[in-house]
């Protein structure tokens, strides 16, 4: 009998480690049964169950949050003397990852660190490859993609070589999440839709579901906002059919959000009403966007009081999970905010840290262009595909060696050699023609064909270097469409964008060879013009809001003549490109305020 109950365990053991489970109702049945089945001094077997327990506590709530929480910090205290050991390892990770569903990133982050260091020493690959995949999912959250993306696809690579295909779709899925936070929400949606069908079929609803939501998320930063809420209504279905009203909540919040774009006020504020029962601080990122949302509708009924009060609430949550890409737009609100209360010197305070902080997003760019690049072009593939040549060489090397007495079989190897160096020279020029591409598109705006902000900022640095070092003039133009988002509300983004086509048209007539003109958003643009002083840059400013205001605009928006808003700033003693083009900002903001369609000089 206690041969066939080890035989039993360790089958079921066996089926939680590879995740093949399809409810939460079988892995408690499991567990139970388990606990039955394994002797007290059974230690091995014990330890085993102690850390499937640990991962597979219930956190609907804050309260079962907590006790998950405090379950890990025990039992990893007890293991801790054991260390390195399976065992502690294994519950050093279930700790981190309650941590951080805490809001404790950074506590969470220096024990997923001690775990996969831990993981080496024992040379364990699932455990590498989970603590791996853990921690390259929270620094994905938190934007820093090249060491999210190296440790997912390190990962995604040891789960592949154990055939653990429940874990390899999970660290699929954080892969794909990358991409769609990188911006490339095309791969991203080929992704989730595949591993949304992959987890139908195997019966994992769950992580159908979220595939799903991700799905909405991906439409939401296209612009998409219907689709994405056709998505996001799947997701809040299958959760209230589920009574998980926690995850219902949620799904509440990011609905509102899309409902906010659509300007379907009523019910983004019932949603946001409702959720507002189940969510807390606790629950750091859809709270943090639930009083953002909140601050957006109150400000748009004309109290900004009340807005002001949900910023800050918002602010802290932000913080607390060190959201800065949240924080952006956060401050985008919080400056319209302080500006409707008519706290200028507060709201120009507010404007300056968001500029500082969307220059400071802009140089983690860089590092995430790299690494963007280096996924596309698949170098690893590459390098594999280099390693296997050169064996396949080697052994046509061989081959030549042991046939050279024969004169007709060295001539066949000959043409074969050559045949792969004409193989090999062709792959080599095809990668260096798709790398050029890259390049040509990393450094281009994609609708006008214009510099990009990554582009326009680096050119405008390397002119700003030459303009200090020689003294000489440089000034640049920071505008942007006057009432763009009613031209979307109204005739919808596809005449949108071919607004934003004719602009760029417009605009690169009126420009010199010497000069940048580029798209930085959505509806905004920059001009650099090195060598040229404060009244040629103010003359070429006015020219291209009057040639903007006398285009021809009847066949894009008949009842709407396209204008735009500039502000100039010109090299006085400035050192860095951010206090030039906050100049500009500053420029842009009084052409605003002074009505639209004209120039403004600081």
């Amino acid at each position: 009998m206690a041969w066939k109950n080890n035989e039993r365990a360790d089958k079921l053991l066996n089926i939680l480690y590879r995740g093949d489970l399809n409810t939460e109702e079988q892995i408690k049945k499991y567990l139970s049964e388990l606990e039955q089945l394994i002797p007290a001094d059974d230690t091995v077997r014990q330890e085993k169950l102690l850390t499937h327990q640990c991962w597979n506590h219930e956190i609907d709530t804050i309260a079962k949050q907590e006790l998950a929480l405090a379950f890990a910090v025990t039992h990893e205290a007890k293991f801790q003397s054991q260390a390195p050991s399976v065992t502690h390892t294994d519950l050093l990770l279930c700790k981190a990852f309650f941590l951080e569903y805490a809001g404790q990133a950074d506590d969470a982050l220096i024990h997923y660190n001690a775990a996969i260091e831990e993981a080496y020493k024992l040379e364990s690959p699932k455990l590498i490859a989970d603590g791996l995949n853990l921690r390259g999912a929270m620094l994905s959250y938190r934007g820093e993609f090249t060491p999210a993306l190296k440790d997912l696809i390190t990962a995604q690579s040891i789960y592949d070589d154990l055939h653990l295909d429940y874990w390899a779709r999970n660290n699929m899925n954080q892969l794909a999440t990358s991409y769609r936070r990188m911006g490339d929400t095309k791969t991203a949606i080929q992704y989730f839709k595949a591993l949304e069908k992959t987890y139908n079929e195997h019966e994992n609803f769950n992580e159908a579901i979220e595939s799903n939501q991700q799905i909405a998320f991906a439409f939401e930063e296209q612009g998409q906002y219907q689709q994405a809420l056709v998505h996001y209504q799947k997701s809040y279905d299958y959760w209230q059919s589920k009574n998980n009203l926690l995850q219902r909540s949620v799904t509440a919040v990011h609905m509102a959000g899309s409902l906010l774009k659509l300007n379907q006020i009523k019910k983004a504020n019932k949603l946001l009403n409702d959720a507002l029962l189940y969510i807390t601080i606790n629950q750091d990122n859809p709270y943090s966007y639930m009083q953002l949302y909140f601050a957006q509708i109150k400000l748009l009924e004309n109290q900004p009081q009340l807005a002001l009060a949900h910023i800050k609430e918002a602010e802290g949550a932000f913080n607390l999970s060190d959201n800065q890409r949240g924080l952006v737009e956060l401050l985008q609100i919080k400056t319209t905010t302080l500006a409707q209360l008519a706290l200028w010197k507060q709201a120009f305070e507010v404007q300056s840290e968001y500029v500082q902080l969307h220059l400071s997003l802009d140089k983690k760019s860089i590092s995430k262009l790299t690494t963007e690049m280096r996924t596309r072009f698949d170098v690893d593939l590459v390098e594999k595909e280099n390693r296997m040549l050169i064996e396949a060489q080697t052994q046509k090397q061989k081959m030549l060696d042991t046939l050279q007495e024969n004169e007709y079989l060295q001539r066949i190897i000959i043409m074969l050699v050559a045949l792969i160096l004409v193989i090999v020279s062709i792959f080599a020029y095809v990668q260096l023609k798709r790398k050029t591409r890259f390049k040509h598109l990393a450094l281009t705006d994609e609708l006008t064909k214009l510099a990009n902000r990554r582009h326009c900022y680096a050119k405008a640095n390397i002119y700003l270097k030459n303009a200090l070092k020689h003294k000489s003039p440089l000034s640049v133009i920071s505008f942007d469409i006057d009432h763009f988002k009613w031209v979307n509300d109204k005739w919808g983004h596809d005449i949108g964008d071919k607004v934003l086509i004719a602009m760029a048209d417009i605009c690169s007539k009126l420009m010199r060879k010497s000069d940048i003109i580029g798209r930085i958003g959505g509806e905004e643009f920059l001009v650099v013009l090195p060598n040229a002083n404060r009244e040629q840059a103010l003359e070429i400013a006015e020219r291209i809001v009057t040639s903007v205001a006398q285009a021809q605009w009847q066949h894009l928006t008949p009842e709407q003549p396209q204008t735009i808003s500039a502000g100039v700033a010109s090299l006085t003693n400035e050192s860095s490109l951010g206090q030039l083009l906050l100049k500009a900002d500053q420029g842009l903001y009084l052409a605003k305020s002074a009505g639209r369609n004209c120039v403004r000089q600081v």
